[in-house]
């Protein structure tokens, strides 16, 4: 299986987020990554995740998060796919050019979208999307 893992969950991996509602966001995105890890499924990232990650990260920091994951040959870095109707995509959905992308990549390469935001709900007739909470039900 494949999943590709949105950038926020990154984030609530490395912060050990916590949600407005009290959920251990840091703890579930670990334990996803943990049990995707575990399996021997593959863990995919694109540049625009490594480019939004480095808005908030040094390099050095999340090339020692993605370490063990490439080690193990698990993480995945996967081209980015752009729909041709992008722009159009994002207005009439209300969605940032990045996450269609996010959505378009993921859906190309034959992968879930692992992500909190609601709002991809949106954009599932490209991809499967699915919280971490969810994943191992």
């Amino acid at each position: 299986m494949r999943f590709y893992i949105d950038t926020c969950v990154w984030r609530d991996h490395l912060e050990d987020r916590v949600g407005a509602d009290g959920r251990p966001l840091g703890l579930l995105a670990s334990e996803t990554i943990r049990k995707i890890s575990e399996r021997g499924w593959k863990l995919l990232i694109s540049r625009i995740v490594l480019e939004e990650l480095l808005t908030v990260y040094p390099q050095s920091e999340i090339e020692k998060m993605f370490r063990p994951l490439q080690e193990n040959a698990v993480l995945e870095t996967v081209p980015v796919v752009v729909p041709k109707d992008v722009r159009s995509i994002s207005a009439h959905r209300g969605e940032s050019l990045n996450d269609v992308v996010h959505a378009a990549t993921a859906g190309a390469a034959g992968a879930v979208l692992i992500t909190q935001d609601k709002h991809f709900d949106r954009l599932r007739d490209l991809v499967e999307v699915k919280k971490p909470d969810d994943l191992f039900r």
